[in-house]
């Protein structure tokens, strides 16, 4: 391994300590087994924490044996530690204040997707960074599996042509599908809804894949499964719950050394922020499924869905060209009883001896199956993270390539794709153009209980 430069460390402040901003960020830049690489400490240094909850941000020192300064602002901290970058990994509708802030004080930002919760938002950062002559890269690390990366090489080899269709799906299971719901990501007017905040991946990757931009969108969408149900005794969180250990959303608190418990409601008295909230209660005012239409710049066509409560976690990707197929899918390992999350674990079902696989179909018939050698897969996301982190220190690892790093354009695209998705649904259907976007933030679902 080698770096591009022998300079000086570069030095982050990383704003919100939730998972992503502790364990994801922070960790690997502290070179923490299975998280980051040596390099990283040689090349990085963690100037300040920012988090609304400083409680929090004091635990996040405790738990990783630091003692890094922490503020409830990035102007606090920037004025106090300078700084090369802000890390951006806080509640989604944040990221935008955040950013103009963090660029308006001199530094380049890293957001981790999405970019924000609407293109208006995103519109903001991109004008502000230009004028501000600063950097924004977004953390779009589904680029970074290998897997996804030959998709993308062998659409730009012309194996398949020019790609005319897309079939693309999200199925998540009631374990990872249902932890949405425990959070503030079931409140739209925080994250936009989960076609954003979770499928802003998948929706980057087809963009990606096909390099091409979204000019339009037609959806459909409903919440049917995450909703209040009367006669079931259930307490408003699963702390407080007589059947939360017979309920296959169980979120256990105590899990992982106790991890959530410090994290959230040892500090929950500073900002009121509840982790285990029920899945079935009625603040919910996200969808819990979507299908998507959507239309491309050059004429191509993409049908994505998404579930959050299949029995078996699925995705798949599915692109057709005029000279032949090219396919990937994966699937996991249902749980085995309730409250247990998958882990993670890939089964045979649809999978190469319980990995991904991409099949090639070639115009003549003949089916090529794609191996693809996995690295660094001890680390976060299947190694994703590691790459996504080394490719912004400029550290070359095995499985980087510079066409992984999405620019603010590309991830606005994916951003956008939700935003006229929201304003479709609300408009029953009907198809919304891409200049229909950027003056607001997306309507509620119809079918959201909405604040006020």
């Amino acid at each position: 391994m080698k770096t591009e430069s022998t300079g000086n460390k570069q030095k982050f402040i990383i704003a919100g300590l939730g998972n992503r901003g502790r364990d994801s960020f922070a960790r690997a830049l502290l070179a923490f087994p299975n998280r980051g690489i040596p390099e990283f400490r040689e090349r990085a240094e963690i100037a300040a924490f920012v988090d609304i909850n400083i409680e929090r941000a004091r635990v996040a020192n405790l738990v990783l044996g630091a003692a890094i300064p922490a503020y409830t602002t990035i102007q606090e901290a920037a004025a106090r530690h300078p700084a090369d970058w802000a890390i951006i990994t806080t509640v989604d509708r944040t990221h935008a204040d955040l950013a103009v802030a963090a660029l308006g004080l001199g530094l380049d930002v890293f957001l981790d997707k999405p970019m924000a919760t609407s293109v208006w938002e995103c519109n903001r950062i991109i004008e502000t960074s230009r004028r501000c002559g600063r950097r924004v890269i977004v953390g779009h690390n589904l680029r970074y599996y290998e897997h996804m990366l030959a998709l993308a090489k062998i659409v730009r080899s012309g194996a398949i042509g020019e790609v005319q269709q897309v079939e693309a799906g999200e199925v998540l299971d009631f374990d990872h599908g249902g932890s949405y719901f425990h959070r503030w990501h079931s409140e739209f007017d925080k994250s936009a809804g989960l076609m954003n905040h979770k499928c802003c991946h998948q929706l980057d990757l087809i963009n990606w894949v096909i390099e091409d931009r979204p000019v339009a969108v037609s959806a459909m969408g409903a919440r049917n499964y995450y909703v209040p149900r009367p006669g079931l005794k259930n307490g408003a969180r699963c702390s407080e719950c007589a059947i939360a250990r017979q309920c296959p959303h169980f979120c256990d608190l105590d899990a992982n050394d106790r991890r959530y418990r410090r994290m959230y409601v040892d500090v929950e008295h500073v900002d009121g922020y509840i982790r285990d909230a029920c899945v079935f209660s009625d603040r919910n005012t996200i969808n819990d499924r979507e299908t998507l239409n959507i239309r491309y710049s050059r004429g191509a066509t993409a049908c994505f869905s998404m579930v959050t409560y299949a029995p078996r976690e699925y995705n798949y990707y599915n692109f057709t060209g005029h000279e032949g197929r090219l396919e990937y899918s994966v699937a996991f390992d249902p749980k085995a009883k309730p409250g247990q999350g998958t882990g993670g674990a890939e089964t045979g079902f649809a999978t190469n001896e319980g990995r991904p696989q991409i099949r090639l179909f070639h115009k003549d018939g003949a089916v090529e199956f794609v191996d693809v050698q996995k690295l660094h897969e001890d680390y976060g996301h299947g190694g994703a993270d590691v790459k996504l982190i080394a490719s912004l220190l400029g550290i070359e690892l095995p499985g980087i390539d510079p066409i992984q790093r999405a620019t603010p354009e590309q991830a606005r695209d994916a951003v956008a794709i939700a935003d006229m998705a929201a304003r479709s649904i609300a408009r029953n259907g009907s198809c919304v153009a891409f200049e229909e976007t950027g003056r607001d933030f997306p309507p509620f679902p119809p079918s959201a209980r909405r604040p006020g």
